[in-house]
Formats: structure tokens, C-alpha cells, sequence
């Protein structure tokens, strides 16, 4: 008796979202995989494919807005180091 193994595709929504965890670890500087082990997903309801979960994107989504909002502070802190005559290699 053989067991028939059940095959998955992605969505071309979750191919888009690991494009843009790819962005969000290099923007950021963070491990892409540790952006991987968070990943879930699950069938869509249209065709089988494999989807990111809502509460996965919504997480992600208010992890980079975070990883941004601190960049950002730093780059500011290097901006005024730069005003003040001060040299700053600029390496987030």
C-alpha cells in the first residue's frame, strides 16, 4: 500500500512576501532566517496554495515599521553628528 504525499505550491502573494522579507533583512540588517522560522502558512480557501496567515503579516509588518522607526533614529543621530563638523562613517 503506498501513501500518496500531499504537494503544496506557493501563492504569488507569498512569493512577493519572501521578496519582501528579503528587503526588510538587508534594509535592516537582520537574519532573513529568522524571518523564515516565524513564517506561517497556510492553504488558501481559492485554490490550495500556500498563503502567509494574516496575524504572520500583520507581526511582520509592525517588526519592520519598528526596525525602520530605529533606523531612522539613527540615521538622524548621524545626520547631526555630520552638522556639528563631527565625521561618521555612516554603517548603520
Amino acid at each position: 500500500m503506498t501513501e500518496e504525499t500531499q504537494t503544496f505550491k506557493l501563492h504569488d502573494s507569498t512569493i512577493a512576501g519572501f521578496m519582501q522579507l528579503l528587503t526588510l533583512a538587508i534594509g535592516t540588517g537582520t537574519n532573513l532566517l529568522d524571518h523564515f522560522r516565524l513564517l506561517e502558512l497556510v492553504p488558501s480557501d481559492e485554490d490550495g496554495t500556500l498563503v502567509m496567515t494574516q496575524d504572520f503579516i500583520n507581526r511582520t509588518e509592525s517588526l519592520a515599521e519598528d526596525l525602520m522607526g530605529r533606523l531612522d533614529k539613527v540615521q538622524d543621530a548621524e545626520d547631526a553628528k555630520k552638522d556639528d563638523g563631527e565625521i561618521g562613517f555612516g554603517f548603520v
